[in-house]
């Protein structure tokens, strides 16, 4: 069995580099992009087996890059995790998940698993 690629989308690198080391150390190859228009071009070249997607990034929001992950044949079936800090995230179709900032790592985990199970 490989090693589940995750990629981890947030403007704020404070996030991503916590997020990464975090799943990094539960045995994933984890990625990072901090702003949407740079995030299509890494999940093209990763093809990620799931993602982790910051709602409000400046520029290219979270909403805007899981349309064009959506519209993406490649792309299109990679379970999707919605981090917010809001507290009651929107629902937009096509999310595996959402879960809202601060999140415990133990909750973090075990929706990344439930995302990969779906996926498979």
């Amino acid at each position: 069995m490989t090693e589940a690629t995750l990629v981890i989308i947030d403007d704020d690198p404070q996030i991503t580099a916590v997020l990464k080391a975090a799943l990094s150390h539960q045995g994933y190859s984890a990625h990072t992009s901090h702003s949407g228009e740079e995030a299509l071009g890494v999940l093209r070249h990763h093809r990620p087996d799931a993602v982790l997607l910051d709602l409000n990034m400046p520029g290219m929001c979270g909403a805007d890059v899981l349309e064009q992950m959506q519209a993406d044949r490649e792309l299109s079936q990679v379970p999707v995790i919605l981090t917010t800090g809001e507290k009651d995230g929107p629902e937009l179709a096509g999310v595996f998940a959402t879960v809202s900032k601060p999140f415990p790592l133990d909750l973090l985990y075990s929706t990344v698993r439930r995302a990969l199970d779906c996926g498979d």
